[in-house]
């Protein structure tokens, strides 16, 4: 679970950050989860949520997984949204 802060927030509002990164990164996770082997790009997840968290949000906790080993970057890629390509992403499974 990863809050940048770079705008030195102070404590109490920080650990309010964290606690929402916590939320936002379970539900990533869950989506890819329910998705099974089926690759997902960033924008797949952001329309799975409805749109609920910025696509920036989505792509920070993506990449935490895959630094974390939960997820698989492939080499595949797919247009997301803007009409720009974005890699596909698989949960790992464990053995």
């Amino acid at each position: 679970m990863s809050f940048y802060n770079t705008i030195n927030l102070p404590k109490d509002l920080l650990i309010k950050e964290l606690v929402k990164v916590k939320n936002q990164n379970l539900k990533v996770l869950t989506v890819f989860k329910v998705a099974g082997l089926i690759g997902l790009t960033p924008a797949d997840v952001f329309n799975a949520l409805s749109g609920l968290y910025p696509i920036t949000s989505i792509r920070r906790a993506i990449s935490d997984f895959t630094d974390d080993g939960k997820l698989i970057k492939t080499g595949e890629m797919r247009m997301g949204l803007y009409n720009q390509p974005n890699y596909v992403w698989i949960l790992k499974l464990n053995k």
